[in-house]
């Protein structure tokens, strides 16, 4: 037999037993994989010898299963040797090798598993760097390593440094692999975790229903794949207090879970938390805990008493009993299930963790402050490690913490706090496996907030605003950078929250950083820079900035003009605002050459009879009053009651005004009325 025919048996005979082992790994059949894929490497040793780049590569694939079947020690024991051996057959430029990344990616995965997590870091950084660099960001084996590196940063608990590279990832298989892919479907769900993490909830519930809806369009309503990704989607829908579209989902996807895996399967689990979650949120108590007895009583009987489905379950039916008020039955039913789960699955399972916290409460409640705070002080620091620091299930044991430390104050001393503070200082939280978010102290130098009425109930729905946006304008910061059109949309909520609130110098701060970020992602006159210019100068000139808010509305102008035209409802608008930064400083002058321009370019455009354009000529005939024309301006500001009259009968603040200044302008009595206090400018708009 020549060479050439050893060489192609050889390569044959390898090939056979590659496809046996692969085809029972995909089967489930692990450990006979592991025995096949052995064989292969042996086999190639013989016929190609143990240091042949290919027989050190199928090294990979042996290692692979032991990571996956948990043995890290092993895997490490033989990845190590032979990714030193391949850089010495491969010789120069090996770093760039496919082969050798593999065994490094590999390498990697193992070294996080490990708990060696900067090593892991920086040797899954360089892969996804090199592949990227050798095969295009778009390439499914640059995603695969991206996604690799985010795994391992989540798992050293840098949740905005693993979203930052599940956004990478994402926008990759954008590039490369399309929506329907495998790996688009993980970077997409990775970030959206991330981005809940970090406390966005929106961004998250966005990414979500981007993956059902792929997953739904690939697989169909009804798959397996469908319903997995409706449970996600659901979940995190009872964070964001969408409970019926979340039980219709749950219900449908939990009945799809159980017929396919069985009640063991771990998301159906998942489902039935979820579910038990959504409906004892909508009030429907008798369902939630009926619902999570029969399926206690379902696993007992095909699972075991043991088993962690059934655990899960029995806790479920705990925090039914718990959102129903039977706090006795809830509390030995959370002491229960975290002695079995400690005992059965670690003291650092996600479920023992999360009975832990519900015991704590339970006991804060019932007035047993010291085991209370020795039970949450204990699972706080496991909780930080298995979630990360800035997941809300920390925030939700913190608060807990918080109110057993409160509880032990002197009484009285609460309420003089809160009345310090003008807020609320935070309040105990129940925890399951993965929901909910505890509140925090208002810091000092807000306002004070209203105790009741119309007024508190519109202060808190503002505040609630407001911490929705700090939290997805942190994530996003952190995740998409400060120039995403994400990033930016949330930043301009916040800054018109802050508006809102009274809290100017707040809208100031943000638009200080957004400003410059809108610049540089959409240029000096994008419609998204005009727009942060325009709210920027509104906040200075609440803060009493004049000189800075006329920069502001300066810059907010010209863009408009040069990018819309003079006549269009945002460079009227910003013209109203401006001219009132003058007629506020004095420059009546300035602001009635200003009015003068943007009027007859605003009829020209939209018409004399449209309301801005009455407005601006109002504030025009002011301007001509305050410089002593008061024939001229009696002219203007006469029209201009005529047409607000027309429109909308008579009464309005506005018209009150008018009416006055005409009195005045005919009584050579001219007084500034319009363009202060809230006459306003002739109509800005923070929310244009």
């Amino acid at each position: 037999m020549s060479e050439e025919q050893k060489d192609l048996t050889a390569r044959l005979i390898l090939k056979s037993l590659n496809k046996r082992a692969t085809d029972l790994f995909s089967n489930g059949d692990r450990a006979g994989s592991q025995e096949i894929f052995r064989r292969e490497y042996e086999e190639s040793s013989r016929l190609l010898g143990p240091d042949d780049p290919e027989t050190l590569v199928r090294v990979h694939d042996i290692a692979a299963v032991m990571h996956l079947e948990g043995d890290q020690r092993g895997a490490d024991e033989i990845l190590a040797p032979a990714i030193g051996k391949l850089a010495e057959s491969l010789g120069d430029g090996h770093e760039d090798h496919l082969d050798y990344l593999l065994l490094r990616g590999c390498h990697g995965r193992v070294l996080s598993a490990m708990g060696e997590h900067v090593r892991a870091e920086a040797i899954l950084r360089d892969v996804a760097d090199r592949r990227a660099g050798f095969l295009g960001e778009g390439d499914w084996r640059t995603v695969a390593g991206l996604l690799d590196l985010a795994a391992a940063e989540k798992a050293a608990g840098d949740t905005a440094g693993a979203g930052k590279t599940y956004a990478r990832a994402r926008k990759a298989c954008d590039m490369g692999l399309g929506d329907f892919h495998d790996f688009s479907f993980q970077a997409v769900s990775g970030e959206a975790f991330c981005f809940l993490g970090l406390g966005d909830v929106a961004t998250a519930e966005k990414r979500l229903r981007r993956a059902c809806a792929a997953k739904r369009m690939l697989f169909g309503d009804g798959s397996f794949e469908a319903a997995r990704s409706q449970t996600n989607l659901a979940g995190l829908l009872t964070k964001a207090d969408k409970n019926e579209e979340a039980a219709a989902l749950l219900t449908d996807a939990l009945g799809i879970l159980e017929k396919e895996r069985g009640p063991g399967f771990s998301e159906a689990s998942v489902a039935l938390t979820a579910l038990g979650a959504a409906l004892s949120a909508l009030g429907r108590h008798g369902e939630a805990v009926g619902l999570m007895r029969e399926k206690l009583a379902d696993r007992e009987e095909k699972l075991g008493g043991e088993h962690e489905a059934t655990l899960a379950a029995a806790h479920d039916l705990g925090l039914a009993l718990d959102a129903a008020g039977e706090s006795e039955q809830a509390r030995e039913i959370f002491e229960r299930t975290l002695e079995m789960s400690a005992e059965i699955l670690g003291p650092n399972h996600v479920l023992t963790l999360v009975a832990a916290n519900n015991v704590g409460r339970a006991l804060m409640n019932a007035g047993e402050l010291d085991r209370a705070e020795e039970l949450l002080k204990g699972c706080l620091e496991d909780v930080k490690a298995c979630f990360g620091p800035a997941h809300p299930n920390v925030r939700q044991v913190m608060a807990n913490l918080s109110q057993v430390q409160a509880k032990r104050l002197p009484p009285g001393y609460l309420d003089a706090l809160r009345n310090a503070f003008g807020g609320r200082l935070g309040m105990g939280m129940g925890m399951g496996m993965g929901r909910g978010m505890g509140m925090g102290m208002m810091p000092p130098g807000f306002p004070p907030f209203p105790v009741a009425g119309e007024a508190a109930e519109r202060r808190a729905t503002l505040e609630r605003a407001r911490a929705r946006a700090e939290f997805a304008v942190q994530a996003r910061k952190a995740i998409l950078g400060e120039d995403d059109p994400e990033t930016l949309e949330a930043a301009f909520e916040l800054a018109n929250v802050f508006l809102e609130l009274g809290i100017p110098m707040g809208a100031c701060d943000v638009c200080g950083w957004a400003v410059p970020a809108a610049e540089k992602a959409h240029g000096k006159t994008g419609e998204t820079t005009l727009k942060f210019l325009k709210l920027q100068g509104i906040a200075f000139q609440s803060t009493g900035g004049a000189d800075k808010a006329r920069q502001a509305f300066e810059k907010a102008l010209a863009g408009y003009e040069q990018l819309l035209g003079p006549g269009a409802l945002q460079s009227l608008d910003t013209a109203g605002s401006l001219a009132t930064v003058h007629m506020d400083s004095g420059e009546f002058q300035a602001a009635a050459e200003l009015l003068s321009k943007a009027v007859a370019a605003g009829e020209t455009v939209c018409g004399a009879v449209h309301p801005l354009v009455v407005n601006l000529s109002a504030s025009l005939g002011e301007a001509l009053l305050r410089l002593g024309r008061s024939g001229e301006a009696e002219a203007r500001l006469r029209r201009a009651l005529e047409l607000m009259e027309r429109d909308s009968g008579p009464g309005g603040q506005r018209k009150e005004i008018v009416a006055e200044l005409l009195r005045e302008a005919r009584a050579g009595r001219p007084e500034l009325k319009l363009t202060s206090g809230d006459g306003g400018d002739g109509g800005s708009d923070v929310s244009s």
